[in-house]
């Protein structure tokens, strides 16, 4: 993050600013989950059927065809949230594997009802999806390893102002779980970036946001402080920011 701060998502799983860091002195993007987790505990993990290979090559990423094929591409949700709704085209074209797991293992669970907004940064990004109030996870660090999905980052998606995106561990990239973000601007540095050894990283995008950009602009804004006890620092809100349900409200 811009601040320095990105929450070990990233090592931990945390924050995703413009130059945040992972909580070991690197700067990185987002983090999904306050836990320090070793990339060997991610192994190859399912979610929803969808089987998450370890270390795949960039362009062995979109070689499986996704679940549920024959559902609408462009599904849409709404984060319903204390301070009002953000409404969010997703994109299971693109990124396929991840649309789906966002959406069946924990939309249509219940899973997000009464998390909170665990990070803001203002003109960058909030992040949600991983804690309840008093940053209580909900998720373990071995349910991490069991859950965490494909990277697929490469899709041609960029994390640009708008966009909804997956956090993950810093240090291994094949391990998003619950946790999201919206960019409030271009984050590049983010996106995917091709390597000679064809592995992948970066920050996968699955949406855009299609109404109420003003209101995560406007959680974003908000009077925050660093969450003490956390590796790398999150920025929490001083008054919770409560996300009342995602739901999803287009065709499926």
């Amino acid at each position: 993050m811009r601040s320095g701060l990105f929450v070990a998502m990233l090592g931990c799983l945390v924050v995703l600013c413009s130059g945040c860091g992972d909580g070991s002195g690197s700067v990185s993007p987002p983090v999904a989950n306050l836990r320090a987790t070793s990339p060997a505990e991610v192994t190859e993990a399912a979610s929803s059927g969808v089987v998450a290979p370890v270390h795949l090559k960039a362009e062995e990423a979109t070689t499986e065809s996704p679940t549920r094929p024959s559902l609408n591409l462009h599904p849409e949700i709404v984060i319903r949230t204390s301070l009002g709704n953000i409404r969010v085209r997703l994109d299971r074209e693109k990124a396929p594997r991840t649309t789906e797991n966002f959406l069946v293992n924990y939309v249509e669970r219940g899973w997000y009802a009464n998390t909170i907004i665990h990070h803001v940064e203002p003109q960058s990004m909030i992040m949600g999806g991983a804690y309840l109030s008093g940053m209580k996870p909900k998720l373990t660090s071995a349910e991490i390893a069991e859950r965490g999905i494909l990277n697929e980052a490469n899709n041609g998606l960029s994390n640009r102002r708008g966009t909804l995106a997956m956090a993950r561990l810093a240090d291994y990239e094949h391990s998003a779980t619950s946790e999201f973000f919206i960019n409030l601007a271009s984050n590049d540095h983010l996106d995917y970036a091709q390597t000679e050894d064809g592995r992948l990283n970066g920050y996968c995008v699955f949406g855009k946001v299609i109404e109420g950009l003003e209101i995560a602009d406007k959680i974003a804004a908000l009077p925050a402080k660093p969450q003490t006890g956390v590796e790398g620092g999150a920025r929490i809100p001083t008054e919770p920011v409560v996300i009342l349900a995602i739901e999803q409200v287009g065709p499926r």
